[in-house]
């Protein structure tokens, strides 16, 4: 009974998602959106019938409209191979054709298209331009190169009216033609579908790594218990899958990547994660489990794993077939195991029957999917996934913290096991006192990396720096040199604290300091965008996609001229000067703040970091005609994002903004003194969130 409401809730929001979108589909190769309100549905799908020519490679500029004696209109959302011919048979996988359609009408704006994967190679024309060949076309098997990936095509703003072309060639698949239809849509909306796709690839995969190589350890240290092997084993395995499958996330990170591994990773990571499981339930509840029947069904999904490296794509992928009927029965098997276990009210039984409910209602989001009941629900279907991984890991945890129970227990039981666990204790404190002295040792060499907290002061007389790592190592640091006639003042904030933000810490100094020394860059925006390139080829090095990188706060004056620039990566500056200053109009390009006859104008930065950046763009270079007098602060994001006060809230900008505006007219001891005295008031006996630097000065 719970299971069928379950069911019936999933299909319900299934159906409730899809109620709004309007559908366009071809009809006789011609398809028109005429009526499209972009505004409510921002994509759509080049669904419906094609018109199609089989074993021909039609050049657009060869076309000719009235030539129909092959034409055919055929549905693209198929593979060719469920085709009828004239006879009734289906055409064979194998083969080569040419798919035609007509758009009309497309409404106005910045419009692109997106070329899903086809199997196995295609070359998509617009009208008579190729504007994406995926891997190479032919009409042999020896002439063509096969290749899975998807392409962003722009639509010039003035095509309204086209013809697209695409020739598809298969010989290496047991499926060809379309693999998923085309869609259109405004460019912004593509690539945050596209970004929220790598999110949840990228999360689903790290979920499932962490929970393997957690398991797996458990596993190293008890090798009694094979039930965390086979469950890290189920998880390693199923972790690269969200990118060898579906929209072939890994061409994103490697566009070079071979075909047929990944193809053979793709079934693999079909294969193995199956049998994991049975062996997983038959472990785990070996009194309900028909031991040798989940035995059996594991070699015969171990067998298919082999003849998938060994054998040819064209072979190896018809075993998803059979794969799929097993699967089906072993679900059934497995079910039957959990209710089993549920009766005899074994621990872990519950957390299964979640499991299972997880991985059926995927499988039925999965087809109602693929018959076009309902739209595409990304989030829905990485939380049923992880809600089996979750559910399976709860299997094992509840299994341990039952085991934990009874080793506290038995601790508790005799003064020998407590004189043991007081002996872990010191070898505990003992590790943990190495451990610090390292990190200390290391706090030693960033400090000697940063430039001295007078070093400001050779500068400016009246200035300070407030610097306070939330651990004994920092990912915040200042930076102040000077070339000749111009000074470098910066406040950084990289990302993470602790040992891992002060690794990225040295990374982004040693990069500031190449900018000026070795390539000897004075413009403060070329400086950061210098820095970015000498980051991201640091991190890329290593062949991981590191993101690591940088906020900052830039500023360059000429101690001669008084020339004053700016230039900032996500972080401003803020200026304090009197209401009255006649050069504030050449300040104010930011919010502003009065109190008490002076104005906070902030300057903002630009909305990028200084490291791997999506959409990357040039640092904007400000140059502030400033006067005598009044006040520049450069502040990470440490202080107004700290928790505190009554309610355990965040401080917030706009207080610290005030906070500065009420102290602004102390001497810069005073101040430093002040903001160290708020910051702590307000933190109480909360942890400090991050580290703090505020660098103060007077023009």
């Amino acid at each position: 009974m719970i299971v069928n409401r379950i069911m019936l809730f999933l299909f319900i929001i299934c159906f409730q998602f899809s109620a709004d979108a309007k559908d366009f589909k071809a009809s006789e190769g011609v398809i028109d959106f005429s009526s499209w309100e972009l505004n409510k549905t921002p994509l759509q799908t080049l669904n419906g019938d094609w018109e199609f020519y089989w074993k021909r490679h039609i050049d657009p500029a060869d076309y000719i409209l009235n030539d129909t004696n092959q034409r055919e209109y055929r549905n693209c959302h198929q593979n060719w191979n469920s085709y009828k011919d004239s006879n009734g048979k289906n055409f064979p996988a194998k083969g080569f054709a040419t798919y035609r359609i007509e758009v009309k009408n497309l409404p106005e704006g910045e419009l692109n298209i997106v070329i899903r994967n086809t199997l196995c190679a295609a070359a998509v024309y617009i009208d008579y331009d190729l504007v994406a060949e995926i891997g190479k076309v032919g009409t042999k098997k020896e002439l063509m190169e096969p290749s899975w990936e998807d392409r962003i095509i722009p639509i010039p703003e003035d095509k309204k009216d086209f013809i697209i072309t695409v020739m598809i060639s298969n010989f290496h698949h047991r499926k060809g033609g379309f693999n998923d239809p085309f869609y259109i849509g405004k460019q912004e909306d593509i690539y945050a579908l596209q970004r929220q796709q790598m999110m949840l690839n990228g999360f689903e995969t790290s979920t499932c790594l962490f929970a393997g190589c957690f398991f797996l350890t458990l596993f190293i240290f008890r090798r009694k218990d094979k039930t965390p092997l086979f469950f890290a084993l189920f998880c390693l395995t199923v972790a690269i899958r969200p990118f060898v499958s579906g929209n072939y996330m890994i061409y994103s990170i490697f566009p070079d990547f071979n075909w047929n591994l990944l193809i053979h990773l793709e079934y693999l990571s079909l294969f193995l994660p199956s049998a994991f499981t049975l062996l997983f339930i038959r472990e785990r509840f070996p009194k309900q489990s028909p031991k040798k029947l989940l035995k059996w069904f594991a070699i015969f999904m171990f067998v298919e794993a082999a003849l998938s490296i060994l054998l040819p794509s064209t072979i190896f992928s018809w075993l998803v077939l059979p794969h799929q009927l097993l699967t089906l029965i072993s679900l059934i098997v497995i079910l039957v195991v959990i209710i089993k276990a549920l009766k005899a009210r074994e621990n872990g039984a519950l957390f299964g029957g979640t499991a299972i409910i997880c991985l059926l209602s995927g499988a039925i989001l999965t087809i109602v999917q693929y018959l076009d009941l309902v739209d595409p629900m990304p989030f829905v279907y990485t939380g049923l996934q992880l809600g089996f991984i979750l559910s399976m890991s709860l299997i094992l945890g509840s299994k341990f913290a039952s085991q934990f129970r009874k080793v506290e227990y038995l601790q508790t039981e005799t003064e020998t096991q407590r004189a043991q666990l007081a002996q872990q204790n010191i070898i505990v404190e003992e590790k943990n006192h190495e451990i610090t002295s390292s990190i200390s040792y290391a706090r030693r060499i960033q400090t000697a990396i940063l430039p001295s907290d007078t070093s400001l002061k050779d500068h400016k007389p009246e200035s300070f720096i407030l610097y306070k790592p939330k651990d004994i190592v920092a990912g915040d640091f200042y930076w102040v040199e000077q070339v000749n006639d111009l000074v470098y003042v910066a406040a950084a904030d990289c990302t993470g604290h602790g040992v891992p933000g002060a690794m990225v810490s040295v990374v982004c100094n040693a990069a500031l300091n190449r900018c000026i020394r070795e390539f000897n860059i004075k413009d403060p925006g070329l400086l950061l965008d210098k820095a970015r390139e000498i980051v991201v080829e640091t991190f890329q090095k290593s062949g991981e996609d590191v993101k690591d990188g940088m906020d900052i706060s830039l500023c360059v004056f000429n101690k001669k001229t008084g020339e004053f620039k700016f230039a900032g990566a996500n972080n401003p500056i803020w200026i304090i000067h009197p209401k009255n200053d006649p050069e504030v109009s050449s300040v104010a390009v930011g919010k502003v703040i009065e109190k008490n006859d002076f104005i906070l104008t902030e300057v903002k930065g630009d909305k990028q970091a200084v490291g791997l950046t999506f959409n990357p763009k040039p640092f904007v270079t400000k140059e502030l005609q400033l006067t005598e007098g009044q006040k520049i602060y450069l502040i990470s994001d440490g202080f107004p994002d700290q928790f505190g006060g009554p309610k355990g809230k965040k401080f917030m900008y706009k207080p610290f903004k005030n906070l500065l505006l009420d102290i602004h007219a102390l001497s810069f001891a005073e101040q430093e003194q002040k903001l160290n005295d708020a910051f702590e008031s307000w933190r109480g006996e909360i942890e400090q969130t991050d580290d703090v630097c505020i660098i103060g000065f007077e023009i």
